[in-house]
């Protein structure tokens, strides 16, 4: 029953009328806006396809992204529909990228000279790389320190 619920043949089953329902919550005020999460170029076309009025697509949809997952085309495709593209966890992974292979060796390079020029953390590089490209990001911490770093980015 769990992996029938996870098709894509189910979601294009059911996606229409779970729609419809979040877009009743925006009618009567109860959110401002509805967004998406974890939907795929393919989960976004069939949801766009039951939709007319331009007011009722989704307002964001959240996705992973980080510097080995950039998702640039994909990110291109949802601004050029006006949806917002929201980066979580995109610095969870920073501190293990030197174990990572697929890391090409210039990221790898900017990452190891920022740690010692200018106080510019990989942290701080990757969260101001991301808002550049029109990406909001949502990075997690309890540290005060981390906190303030991440507001820093913003300049």
């Amino acid at each position: 029953e769990s992996i029938k619920k996870a098709s894509f043949s189910y979601f294009k089953e059911n996606i229409h009328s779970s729609w419809l329902n979040m877009q009743m919550l925006k009618k009567d005020g109860i959110v401002r806006n509805v967004g998406v999460s974890n939907f795929y170029k393919q989960h976004i076309d069939e949801l766009l396809s039951h939709i007319s009025n331009e007011s009722d697509k989704p307002y964001a949809n959240q996705i992973y992204i980080d510097l080995m997952h950039q998702e640039k085309e994909f990110t291109e495709y949802l601004q050029g529909l006006g949806i917002k593209v929201i980066a979580y966890r995109p610095i969870t992974f920073l501190p293990v990228t030197s174990f990572i292979e697929e890391v090409s060796e210039s990221i790898q390079s900017i990452i190891s000279s920022l740690n010692n020029s200018d106080n510019i953390s990989p942290q701080k590089l990757t969260l101001a790389w991301l808002m550049k490209r029109n990406i909001h990001v949502i990075p997690k911490s309890t540290n005060p320190v981390r906190i303030q770093e991440n507001f820093d980015s913003i300049n």
